[in-house]
């Protein structure tokens, strides 16, 4: 398993935990991005996982675009301490602190 697959399903299991339902979209159309998790209260958050240093690609950046202009940012996500930090803030709970305060990767 490649880093972005280790990042995507780490992040999937803290979401279904939190009450999310993470629904795979990576695959059916190039371009369209990795992950739609449907929030509490009829919210969708879409997501991109890349590795640390790993870049869009120009089919990703016309649809990214094109959502972001229906309403429907897409978020590209390199480490699981954004992710949790952003998830937690979506979700409307406090964000627990990190040990010692190092970013958890």
């Amino acid at each position: 398993m490649g880093p972005e697959a280790a990042l995507e399903r780490r992040c999937c299991v803290l979401a279904t935990r939190l009450g999310c339902r993470p629904i795979k979209l990576g695959g059916f159309v190039v371009g369209l991005p990795d992950r739609a998790f449907l929030l509490p209260g009829g919210r969708v958050w879409l997501v991109e996982f890349k590795r640390p240093g790993g870049l869009v690609s120009v089919a990703q950046k016309y649809h990214f675009i094109g959502l972001g202009e229906l309403g429907h940012p897409v978020e590209v996500i390199s480490s699981y301490a954004w992710f949790r930090r952003d998830l937690y803030q979506k979700l409307g709970l406090p964000v627990p602190p990190t040990q010692l305060g190092l970013a958890l990767t």
